[in-house]
């Protein structure tokens, strides 16, 4: 069976990549989830991919239905397929390009681009799959840790002031 490789570069500095490959009767959302992982980002819903020209100018969104609404879809006349479109029907060119925008608590742009075609499936791999990295993750844990920091010290002052207020009102009192 044929096996799709796609680099996913990072949009601000593209010597960060990750190469995938991916079967063609996989879907979107098998693709996004890997570059989730491959990336070490938050497991997130709301990403958006587009197809691209080859000045990664985005030409037109793939609506794709989400996780929750494949199962919906099983129970209506258009079926799984029509919900869940296979990798293949989004291929035009041997070197298709997407763009996909990872919208979570960072935002993140990625460039997408068909590497190869191979006809070299490996029994033993479960695909969608990383093949290579290339420089470290844009996401940054240590905003992440410094945000909810930032909103739990916001918090301890808030208490400290409520302390503090308390105290003014026992020493009128006296």
């Amino acid at each position: 069976m044929t096996i799709y490789k796609f680099r996913v570069m990072y949009e601000d500095d593209d010597s960060i990549y990750r190469d995938i490959e991916i079967k063609p009767s996989q879907t979107i959302q098998d693709f996004e989830s890997v570059i989730v992982s491959a990336y070490n980002l938050p497991p997130n819903l709301s990403g958006r991919f587009f197809v691209s020209n080859d000045n990664w100018h985005k030409v037109k969104q793939l609506i794709v239905a989400p996780p929750g609404e494949e199962k919906k879809a099983k129970g209506k006349s258009k079926g799984l397929s029509a919900a869940m479109p296979m990798l293949v029907a989004f291929i035009d060119d041997p070197h298709q390009k997407f763009i996909y925008e990872y919208m979570g608590t960072q935002e993140f742009v990625f460039l997408i681009e068909l590497m190869t075609l191979t006809g070299n499936e490996k029994p033993t791999v479960i695909y969608p799959v990383c093949v290579r990295q290339q420089g470290p993750s844009p996401f940054k844990k240590e905003e992440l840790v410094a945000h909810y920091s930032k909103v739990a010290d916001d918090g301890d002052q808030e208490e400290h002031r409520l302390d503090d207020e308390e105290d003014d009102l026992e020493s009128m009192g006296k």
